[in-house]
């Protein structure tokens, strides 16, 4: 597990969005992380629409990969814990 990257889901949740969701696959081809885009920008994923998103986001997240980016999410999620708004 990395700092940053894609936030793994349960096992289970896992199983059903392989085959619910295109592309939900992809996002095993990275290290998951702590946190990550999906976080910072949609916060708490529930429901397959709100999980589709969040596989959207890992996937622009897969698509950019840099430290730049990877330094603002840190940012971000700096942002999001001392403001207080993630759920």
């Amino acid at each position: 597990m990395s700092l940053i990257g894609p936030r793994p889901d349960c096992y289970d949740h896992a199983i059903e969005f392989l085959r619910e969701i295109p592309h939900y696959h992809q996002r095993h081809v990275v290290r998951p992380g702590i946190s990550g885009l999906a976080q910072t920008e949609l916060g708490y994923a529930e429901g397959l629409e709100a999980t589709r998103r969040k596989v959207h986001a890992d996937m622009v997240y897969i698509s950019q990969m840099s430290m730049r980016l990877d330094m603002w999410i840190f940012w971000r999620t700096l942002v999001v814990v001392f403001r207080r708004k993630g759920t």
